[in-house]
């Protein structure tokens, strides 16, 4: 069974985080609530809008539906600059010289959530580099 993505969009106070999943979105918006709530998202801006609004002031939507695999990046995007998100650009879009920054912060045992918020990028990201360059 092929699965289907989808790209959602987390507002708070005019800011939008855009985001993409695989299977269930409510999981991924679960899990985002348990970051905020814990004061450790990615996401500093975000995390700091959740900090001063509150929960209260968070709504979540599904953008689109059904996006193959492999479209999920180009949705994201697209979707990302429709709605001037807040949100790091998925790995393909950064540029070789970021790329070499974060590598060298992973060798040097950075911790995962330290380099995420220097350089604005989510942790799969990390994660993808240093598969790719390790």
């Amino acid at each position: 069974m092929k699965l289907n993505g989808q790209i959602y969009m987390i507002s708070i106070n005019n800011f939008n985080y855009i985001g993409q999943s695989i299977g269930s979105s409510l999981c991924r918006w679960s899990n985002h609530l348990r970051l905020l709530n814990n004061n450790k998202h990615h996401c500093k801006l975000l995390q700091s809008q959740f900090d001063f609004y509150g929960i209260e002031s968070l709504s979540f939507k599904i953008l689109k539906n059904k996006i193959e695999k492999e479209e999920l990046n180009n949705f994201e995007i697209y979707f990302t600059k429709q709605f001037n998100g807040i949100n790091a650009l998925p790995l393909n879009f950064l540029k070789e010289e970021k790329k070499k920054l974060i590598l060298n912060d992973i060798i040097l045992k950075i911790p995962y959530r330290k380099i995420a918020k220097i350089h604005n990028v989510s942790l799969g990201t990390i994660s993808k580099i240093k598969s790719i360059y390790m």
